[in-house]
C-alpha cells in the first residue's frame, strides 16, 4: 500500500557528502528539484537547497566549484516518515521555515522529498475536484429538483 504522503512527495535528488555544491546544483536541476539529499553510507545526514546555495554560497562569495556540500547544507535534517499525516509535514515546514522536508524510513534512509508547492498543488487539485463535483450534483436536472 502507498501510503498517503508519498503521493505527494517526490523521488529525491541524492549525492555524496564528499560532493562539491556545482555538483550538488547538477542533481538538483536535472531532477527539477529545490533541495538535494546528502547521503553517508546511504543514510541521510544533511540537506543542501536553492536557499543555501543563494545565501551560504553565492552572497557568501564562496566557489561552487571548491565549496564540498558539507560545509553548506543543512545538517541533520528533521525528517518525517511515509506514515506521518500531510498536516503534519505541513506543520513541521511552517514552523522551521522550511520548503523542503526529507521523507526517510527508521534506519534513516531516504525514500522521498517534500517540498512545500508539491503539497500545495495536490491540495489544490483535491479541492477543485470537490468544487466541480458539486457544481455538476448542483447543476443536475432530475425529477424533484
Amino acid at each position: 500500500m502507498i501510503e498517503p504522503l508519498l503521493k505527494v512527495a517526490r523521488k529525491p535528488a541524492t549525492i555524496d557528502g564528499g560532493a562539491t555544491v556545482r555538483q550538488a546544483v547538477a542533481a538538483m536541476v536535472e531532477k527539477s528539484i529545490g533541495a538535494v539529499g546528502i547521503l553517508d553510507a546511504g543514510k541521510i545526514v544533511g540537506v543542501f537547497t536553492e536557499r543555501d546555495l543563494m545565501e551560504k554560497v553565492v552572497h557568501a562569495g564562496l566557489d561552487p566549484e571548491a565549496t564540498v556540500v558539507t560545509e553548506v547544507m543543512v545538517p541533520t535534517p528533521i525528517c518525517v516518515t511515509p506514515k506521518t499525516h500531510r498536516s503534519d509535514a505541513v506543520d513541521i515546514m511552517v514552523k522551521n521555515r522550511f520548503r523542503h522536508l526529507p521523507v526517510a524510513d527508521e534506519d534513516g534512509s531516504l525514500i522521498a522529498m517534500l517540498s512545500l508547492r508539491d503539497l500545495l498543488d495536490h491540495q489544490l487539485t483535491r479541492l477543485r475536484d470537490e468544487v466541480n463535483s458539486l457544481e455538476l450534483y448542483l447543476s443536475a436536472d432530475s425529477p424533484g429538483g
